[in-house]
């Protein structure tokens, strides 16, 4: 018989589709398939990255680094989703790609969006509303990625051809949105004006402003009518008043600033107390803004080094510096360093000085130096922190929302005779100044101590005196408290006492202190920490009180913002008005005589304002 030829084995089906377009080794397809989520998730936020910080010029290598910097951040986690999920579904790496893809544009989408509300105040409205553009497009390219996905996985149909150049077109789109938005964005030129002295205008009234960090009127309006904070009481019937309207999120240089230049954010570009510099960025790679949860993860240590900002890095003039040009005598006592002159005849002594901190600036000039460690022995001999303080078993507030790191080796009555000790130091330098023979025109004084107090305090204090709570804990953290509220109220008598006629006097605070509420609220009930402390989450509203000359009597402003501040008092000043200010005159908070016998004067800006010596 004969023996018949094997047949040949049947022929293996050719690849269709996706297949087709990509034949790779099992292994290196399912690494691909990994990294590419990866790397576009790194694209993304690199471009995050340069909409977040406008100053900024684009590039493609700025985008190539750092979408391989940030991409290798987020390869194991892509790398280990994806092993998952081929080992406990069974889902080929094909099959999984697309969702991971969507996923990457939605997560994308959803980030743009929160940064461009987060930081809407931080931000050029220029550039904001390229972001939402961007983040409208990603919403769009992740609904029709979604609903690719979801059609082939439902029916259990092949990636074809066209849907596999659908979601390539999807995902290069949106490369190109960020790319094209970025780079169409212009920021606004200022255009150059000389600047025009001001006429010579009445006898101004010598001014005090006090920043009194966490001041709110929830707190000082009950303690005031309730007679334990007298001159509090004072200024709420004898001047004007009125909720300062503050926005969030709570960065206390930036919106210091802002109360200290009458502008937004994004004109003077301090964001933070440091910059991170980017070299891969450029030769002027330096951020401003990061986003969200990068520094709590310590992700912006990959990214460049920190430095502290200067005040070289402000780009508008403070209200001291403007009245020092114009040759008004002015004293700084206790701002940021960033804030303060880089020269000029002023007296200055900054914030990092007072805390002891080792690369602060030397006071200016000499003879203020020498008078600031003189006044330091005085003012810690005669201070006796209170008893009840001093017995009150306070925590320490979360370092997320304190303005500074809590040393761990110190306890909380410790921190209060300290944040006590330094703000009285603060407050016998100014006292010093007003008593001087020549006292200055303007002294600019702040107080940062109560933020911290009440950063320990403010959830107690609402318990017990807002809602009748006779628990120890709330009853000795309100004690705290109005303890602290009671020594500020003594140093602002003082001061004021000692203030030339005539004199004006405002008490300020950019932002304020909130109790827990919501998730911290309810984590208080089983966290006694958390029930007794505040928090800044919010951006809660500071305060403005004003009392002096050609100040109402007793009136509650309806709305005044932080940038209000510098314009008002540089009317109160009788100097004019710049147009560039984001802020307006609160001229409800003056009497109408004096309204019209010093009527309102507007020129272009200060911020080309010669110094004394320049004229």
């Amino acid at each position: 018989s004969m023996q018949r030829d094997p047949l040949p084995p049947p022929e293996a089906p050719r690849p269709v589709g996706a297949a087709a377009l990509w034949p790779l080794p099992p292994r290196i397809e399912a690494v691909s398939a990994a990294l590419l989520p990866a790397l576009l998730a790194g694209f993304h936020l690199a471009g995050l990255l340069y909409f977040l910080n406008p100053h900024l010029a684009p590039s493609v290598p700025g985008y190539v680094q750092g979408a391989l910097r940030l991409g290798a951040l987020l390869a194991p986690l892509s790398l280990a989703a994806h092993w998952l999920g081929t080992q406990l579904r069974n889902v080929r790496v094909r099959r999984l790609l697309p969702w991971s893809l969507t996923v990457v544009l939605g997560a994308a989408a959803l980030a743009d969006w929160v940064h461009a509300s987060h930081y809407s105040f931080y931000l050029p409205p220029g550039i904001n509303a390229n972001l939402i553009r961007v983040a409208l497009w990603l919403s769009l390219a992740s609904i029709l990625a979604f609903y690719t996905a979801l059609l082939h996985t439902v029916h259990h149909r092949r990636y074809g051809t066209r849907s596999v150049v659908l979601l390539v077109t999807v995902v290069a789109l949106g490369l190109y949105v960020v790319v094209d938005r970025r780079a169409s964005y212009e920021p606004v030129a200022a255009q150059p004006a000389a600047f025009a002295r001001p006429l010579a205008a009445p006898a101004a009234p010598h001014l005090l402003v006090v920043g009194i960090e966490g001041a709110t009127l929830d707190v000082l309006l009950p303690l005031a009518r309730q007679g334990r904070l007298p001159f509090f009481a004072t200024l709420f019937d004898e001047g004007s008043y009125a909720r300062l309207e503050s926005f969030a999120p709570v960065r206390p240089l930036g919106l210091g600033a802002s109360l200290a230049s009458g502008k937004l954010p994004f004109r003077h570009a301090l964001a933070g107390p440091t910059l991170l510099e980017a070299s891969w960025l450029g030769e002027d790679g330096e951020l401003r803004l990061l986003p969200l949860g990068f520094s709590a993860l310590g992700l912006d240590r990959l990214l460049g080094e920190h430095r502290p900002v200067a005040s070289a890095d402000r780009r508008v003039r403070t209200i001291w510096e403007i009245l020092d040009r114009l040759g008004r005598q002015t004293a700084v006592i206790g701002v940021p360093e960033a804030l303060l002159a880089p020269a000029g005849g002023a007296a200055q002594a900054s914030d990092a000085l007072f805390r002891g901190a080792a690369a602060a600036t030397a006071a200016r000039p000499e003879d203020f130096a020498g008078r600031l460690e003189l006044l330091r022995g005085a003012s810690a001999g005669h201070l006796e922190p209170p008893a009840r303080a001093a017995r009150a078993p306070l925590h320490p507030a979360s370092p997320a929302v304190a303005t500074t790191p809590p040393d761990p080796g110190r306890s909380p009555a410790e921190t209060l005779a300290a944040t006590r000790a330094q703000d009285a130091w603060r407050a016998a330098v100014a006292a010093s100044l007003l008593a001087d023979s020549s006292p200055p025109a303007a002294l600019f004084l702040d107080l940062p101590g109560l933020v911290e107090v009440e950063l320990l305090t403010l959830g107690g204090f609402h318990s017990a005196e807002m809602g009748g709570s006779r628990a120890g804990a709330d009853r000795r953290a309100a004690a705290a408290l109005t303890d602290y509220m009671a020594f500020l109220d003594a140093k602002l008598a003082e001061l004021w006492a000692r203030l030339p006629e005539p004199r004006l006097l405002a008490v300020v605070s950019a932002y304020g202190v909130a109790p827990p509420s919501g998730v911290g609220r309810v984590l208080g009930e089983v966290w006694r920490a958390r029930r007794i402390s505040g928090t800044l989450v919010g951006g809660p509203d500071g305060t403005l009180l004003l009392r002096g000359e050609g100040i109402r009597r007793g009136e509650g402003l309806a709305t005044a913002r932080i940038v209000d501040l510098v314009p008002t008092l540089l009317y109160a000043a009788r100097l004019p008005i710049a147009r560039d200010f984001d802020g307006r005159v609160l001229t409800e908070a003056f009497e109408p005589a004096l309204l019209q016998s010093v009527p309102l004067t507007f020129l272009q800006s200060y911020e080309d304002l010669p110094s004394p010596n320049e004229r």
